[in-house]
């Protein structure tokens, strides 16, 4: 009975996982999906423009400012606004590093009315080297009346 109970788990689990990603790619290319505030696509925007400039303190100002914000890359877990973009600045330390960064926003999962997940990818073009790409999923919340990233998990 337990064995059933835990494979029905996963199963549930598994259905979740794919729900999330299943509108990828229609909306391939887009920052703002159905449901998501619009100042969550606005911070992306902002996030995306910084990072295209070089500022990576300007790309950080879509995360919460908290020693409790939480990165999870494929180095392990970060903690913290500061580490976080100590982390940032040892993996792009010039602007060529960093090159240009696109966000394609493939689902947001509203968990109450101040806080929501969004499930995505980002694609980094850099020329002269090898262009890199990856998944996110992104845990934001409204603090203060301003929708920041509490958590994320990108690889």
């Amino acid at each position: 009975m337990l064995h059933q109970m835990t494979g029905k788990r996963v199963m549930c689990a598994a259905m979740f996982v794919v729900s999330l990603c299943s509108q990828g790619s229609a909306q391939a290319s887009r920052i703002e999906v159905g449901g998501m505030p619009d100042q969550v696509a606005q911070v992306m925007t902002s996030q995306m423009d910084a990072w295209n400039q070089g500022d990576l303190e300007g790309f950080m100002q879509g995360y919460w400012r908290s020693d409790s914000l939480l990165f999870v890359g494929k180095s392990g877990i970060t903690r913290g606004h500061s580490a976080t973009l100590e982390r940032y600045q040892l993996g792009y330390p010039t602007q060529a590093d960093m090159g240009t960064l696109t966000f394609r926003n493939d689902k947001w999962v509203r968990v109450s009315r101040s806080s929501g997940w969004l499930v995505g990818g980002w694609h980094l073009e850099k020329e002269g080297q090898t262009n890199a790409e990856g998944m996110y999923t992104l845990l934001w919340k409204r603090i203060h009346g301003d929708w920041v990233i509490v958590a994320d998990h990108s690889s």
